[in-house]
């Protein structure tokens, strides 16, 4: 094939146009599953993948992504302190807050609390407690 041959010139191909029918607004049973510690998607015992509420699932997106990681919007994430010192919990909660904010903007939930400690081991810990505005219950997310 050369630079003459018709097949692949247009951005499109060439051919006849597919229809296709419109994905579904919301997959049945809510978002994928996501374990919060290995932060994978989770499969159920017949293979398919595990669902979870779908505002759980944004507010795990929201804080286990570092900010500037994502080169589309570098600022979506979470900015922890990167020094455990005084100043930690502070910075901590507002770090979580802000990286929540547009799921609470969006009236899907409501931040109840977030909880840093560090361990007898020197590892930080954070809980983040809120109320799903979505399924009325609520919930909490460790980090």
């Amino acid at each position: 094939m050369g630079f003459t041959d018709s097949i692949g010139i247009t951005p499109f191909g060439s051919g006849t146009p597919a229809s296709a029918n419109a994905p579904p607004d919301e997959l049945d049973g809510g978002a994928p599953f996501i374990n919060s510690r290995t932060r994978d998607f989770e499969r159920a015992s017949d293979g398919s993948i595990r669902r979870m509420p779908r505002t759980r699932h944004r507010v795990l997106v929201a804080v286990t992504t570092l900010q500037k990681s994502m080169a589309t919007n570098p600022k979506f994430g979470i900015d922890l302190p990167e020094q455990i010192d005084e100043s930690f919990e502070r910075k901590a909660r507002n770090s979580v807050t802000m990286a929540v904010k547009h799921i609470v903007d969006d009236g899907d939930m409501v931040l109840d609390s977030v909880t840093a400690k560090v361990t007898p081991y020197g590892r930080a810990q954070i809980l983040i407690s809120y109320t799903d505005l979505v399924t009325g219950e609520d919930d909490e997310v460790i980090l």
